[in-house]
């Protein structure tokens, strides 16, 4: 019984779980000490920055971002500072972008966080790809700027509105042609005044109404 009981695969033990759910986590995941120093990081962030070297990725990590970041600032000191501020407020979360070796920038958010080993204050920097949702704003602000196109070559009279009326939205020919502006309220700009109410309840009760005045 003893014999068949040692054959048993053994259980892995609270180490290795944690070495495994920090390996397999989907965010590129960097320990750092409290010099900022990069002394260890997970499978993800090897396989996003296509390292095969431990070592090697941890003596280059801070070659891993372009010279300076999109406010002007260097990489360099930024790092450290953002390092520093997290660890002395405990957290923080930015946006930064990373660079691979071969020159691809890389939009990332940024999590810092602070925490404790030894007595000694560190933190973990957590990296999230913006890339997906960067280019998936892009192509939204895009598709918006070409309706806007459209819509303010058009001649008609074209606004949104939110449920009080206030203009979200106006067209060009709108404007010039009754002078409302995004901001005013539509119902100011109906000579009869008592239809307001009329035209909200139509509303509430239909997807669309015409009216005339």
């Amino acid at each position: 019984m003893k014999e068949k009981y040692d054959n048993k695969k053994k259980s892995p033990t609270i180490e290795e779980k944690t070495e495994l759910a920090f390996d397999n986590m989907p965010l590129c995941c960097n320990y750092l000490d409290e010099n900022g120093e990069n002394i260890d990081c997970n499978q993800t962030a090897l396989d996003f920055f296509g390292f095969t070297d431990k070592d090697e990725y941890l003596k280059r990590f801070y070659e891993l971002s372009p010279k300076y970041q999109p406010d002007g600032e260097l990489s360099s000191q930024k790092a450290k500072r953002m390092i520093l501020k997290a660890i002395d407020e405990g957290q923080l979360t930015f946006e930064w972008n990373h660079q691979k070796l071969n020159g691809e920038i890389i939009p990332s958010e940024i999590t810092l966080v602070r925490v404790k080993e030894g007595g000694v204050n560190a933190a973990i920097w957590y990296a999230k790809d913006l890339r997906k949702t960067k280019e998936f704003y892009s192509l939204a602000d895009k598709e918006r700027f070409l309706l806007k196109e459209i819509f303010d070559s058009s001649r008609i009279c074209f606004a949104i509105a939110s449920p009080d009326g206030t203009a979200e939205f106006v067209t060009s020919h709108a404007g010039n042609f009754i002078g409302v502006k995004r901001g005013d309220n539509l119902f100011d700009f109906l000579p009869d005044k008592n239809a307001v109410n009329k035209i909200i309840n139509e509303l509430r009760e239909k997807k669309h109404i015409n009216w005339y005045h």
